[in-house]
């Protein structure tokens, strides 16, 4: 199915799309507690979106708090079909590509989108899962793990007042250099 497909079927089964961001959409159901990204303009397997309606946690990853590292799993495209990649840990967090590259890029603004539509509704952001119980689940039998990092300073926007010590020579130098 071509996610123009895809997204066409969503909106009429009662998904609005909520929010658009590079080459993905992000779509939203009121009887749902996760949003979908879905990729325009790529045919993609049924079984890259199929597990991300259902999508549920997975044991979490002891990673730093500031560490956003998510486990992705990659369908191998081929001729006909995009490589489909999903994000286990983020429901409906799924995205494609013509090369591999393409997909892992896609899959990295996927979640960037997914993060930030959470935060905006005042949503949990799940930790990231340890990549072994994604890689021996049975639900994803077959595909390729990766990892996709997400830079968590892309999400807040605040600015924060700082006091510093610098080197005298280092000012001096500043101000020489205006």
């Amino acid at each position: 199915m071509g996610s123009t497909d895809l997204i066409r079927e969503l909106k009429k089964a009662g998904w609005v799309e909520v929010r658009v961001r590079g080459s993905h959409h992000i779509v939203r159901h009121p009887d749902h507690a996760h949003p979908i990204t879905v990729p325009p303009r790529r045919r993609i397997s049924a079984r890259v979106w199929s597990p991300q309606s259902q999508a549920g946690r997975i044991e979490p990853s002891p990673a730093e708090d500031t560490e956003m590292r998510y486990p992705i799993m990659i369908e191998v495209g081929d001729d006909d079909t995009a490589f489909g990649v999903a994000v286990p840990d983020l429901p409906g967090c799924f995205s494609a590509g013509d090369t591999l590259d393409d997909a892992v890029t896609n899959v990295r603004e996927a979640a960037a989108l997914w993060i930030e539509d959470a935060l905006d509704r005042g949503a949990a952001i799940p930790a990231p899962s340890r990549i072994d119980a994604v890689r021996t689940d049975p639900q994803w039998a077959g595909w390729v793990v990766g990892v996709v990092e997400v830079d968590p300073a892309l999400f807040d926007s605040s600015a924060e007042r700082v006091n510093i010590t610098l080197p005298r020579k280092v000012l001096a130098a500043r101000v020489t250099c205006r």
